[in-house]
């Protein structure tokens, strides 16, 4: 049956990150399919880090308006006759979004052994919390005995954001060949960030010790902990939060020598564009949601109560991402800087 597909839907109804995070799974069906069509579903607001993907060929936005806009919604999908829908988000909307597709070939997973499990022709059994995502993503692939070739993130920039990037350097002189680290202090939830002290700290140590440029990064929502930092660092610094696109920081990042920042978006997108990351772990597990390869550093306390995912930390100045001290992330990220030795021979 698999030979007959010529339509095929992905839906990814979450986060910029977990949209990244999907794009191996587009990579192997572009691969497997060459000719068919391949469109993905989306929240609005996560598009973007798709938006030049050249495995895709229409980004279709998630309606969450009324009742009838939303039944509109469904029967334009419908319309489009896929033979194949993946829904790769786990969760019970978008495996009702799938079933309504009437696609003969229905495809998701179940991992919380909910009802929605009869809105799939097929439904995937792999053990989200022993593997990380792209790889829980893969299995579906396995499981349909699509060939597998390639787990790397795929993302691609526009010639608008790199030059974009050379406006940024020429700005604020960054082509002096001193390394650059970018801080992204931002996260979705604040019990979810280290602190905007020890951000501070780590930037005023850094800069007393290593010769290196200094950027924080960010969107709009990120000034309020941005001022917090401002508040409290010492040292020579630039600060473009709120100033770029998430495509216009990727292509910063590429010229970056050190990613700092939360587990976020942003974190993923740095190992996409191969930038060393250190990152600060906390209420989930880098195991399932880490930066993939071996060139990064994560920091997870992992206590009694990690992983968890509350309405907020109770545990005050003993939370897991307090207990991440700035020493021990300076000792690490001075390492990370210092070029490798080279052995005579």
């Amino acid at each position: 049956m698999l030979g007959e597909i010529r339509r095929i839907l992905i839906i990814k109804l979450r986060y910029i990150g977990d949209v990244l995070l999907a794009t191996p799974v587009l990579k192997n069906l572009r691969l497997s399919f060459p000719n068919a069509r391949l469109d993905i579903l989306v929240n609005a607001g996560t598009e973007e880090i798709i938006k030049h993907n050249w495995d895709i060929d229409e980004i279709i936005l998630i309606e969450r308006g009324s009742f009838v806009r939303q039944l509109t919604f469904i029967r334009n999908l419908r319309r489009r006759n896929y033979d194949l829908v993946i829904d790769l988000t786990d969760s019970d909307r978008s495996a009702i979004i799938n079933y309504l597709s009437r696609a003969p070939i229905r495809v998701g997973y179940n991992s919380e052994h909910r009802w929605r499990g009869i809105c799939y022709t097929h439904v995937i059994r792999a053990n989200r919390n022993k593997m990380h995502t792209v790889d829980y993503h893969l299995e579906l692939l396995h499981a349909l005995n699509i060939s597998v070739k390639s787990s790397e993130l795929v993302l691609q920039l526009s010639q608008q954001d790199e030059d974009y990037v050379d406006k940024i350097f020429t700005e604020y002189n960054l082509n002096d060949g001193k390394p650059i680290i970018l801080f992204h202090p931002g996260a979705r939830w604040w019990f979810k960030s280290w602190p905007p002290e020890y951000f501070a700290k780590l930037a005023d140590v850094i800069q007393q010790d290593l010769k290196c440029h200094v950027i924080f990064a960010g969107s709009l929502l990120d000034q309020k902990t941005m001022g917090k930092i401002q508040n409290l660092i010492q040292s020579r610094y630039i600060s473009l939060v709120g100033r770029t696109t998430v495509l216009q920081l990727a292509a910063l990042l590429k010229r970056c020598r050190l990613f700092i920042g939360n587990d976020n978006g942003m974190m993923h997108v740095a190992t996409a564009v191969g930038t060393p990351v250190v990152a600060f772990f906390g209420l989930t597990n880098p195991l399932l949601w880490g930066p993939r390869g071996s060139a990064h550093k994560v920091f997870y306390k992992e206590i009694d109560c990690s992983p968890c995912f509350p309405k907020g930390c109770v545990r005050g100045d003993q939370s897991c991402m307090r207990l991440i001290t700035t020493d021990e992330v300076y000792d690490v990220v001075r390492g990370m800087l210092q070029p490798p030795v080279k052995c005579g021979g």
